[in-house]
């Protein structure tokens, strides 16, 4: 039985159009969105030429928008920015409550002693208003 060579007989896609390349028949390339076969071969000729370029599919219209993703990972924390400008100065705030002096009494110790000999005494400490000019009994303490 005698044979016969078809050539070739599928397409094959060989990208985007470029004036460089020899396109040879059934390339397929791509330019504008649309998508186009050659008929014959070509060099440097445009997709346009329909002397030796056919249209396969053209552009579709764009379509509806699509529902939102799922929220992403949260990305790496950026480098720090530069120092801001230095803001204005407040408003004065009200005036302080008066401070308490603590005053330690030596003279308010007391003291006696046990049975085993041990002598206990007591500190007494007392704070000192100077505003009021008062002194009240903070604590007492016990100590050997």
């Amino acid at each position: 039985m005698p044979q016969q060579n078809l050539g070739r007989v599928v397409p094959i896609y060989k990208g985007e159009w470029s004036n460089s390349i020899a396109y040879t028949k059934l390339d397929v390339v791509t330019s504008g969105g649309n998508s186009y076969i050659a008929i014959t071969p070509s060099t440097n000729i445009a997709v346009t030429d329909t002397s030796k370029w056919r249209l396969l599919a053209s552009k579709g219209d764009t379509g509806p928008k699509g529902d939102t993703g799922s929220k992403g990972d949260t990305g790496d924390t950026g480098p720090k920015g530069d120092t801001g400008d230095t803001g204005d100065t407040g408003p004065q705030g009200p005036q302080g409550t008066p401070g308490i002096d603590t005053l330690k009494v030596d003279n308010g110790e007391k003291e006696f002693g046990d049975s085993s000999g041990t002598i206990y005494r007591k500190r007494y400490v007392l704070l000192y208003n100077k505003t009021t000019n008062t002194l009240r009994l903070e604590h007492q303490t016990w100590y050997t």
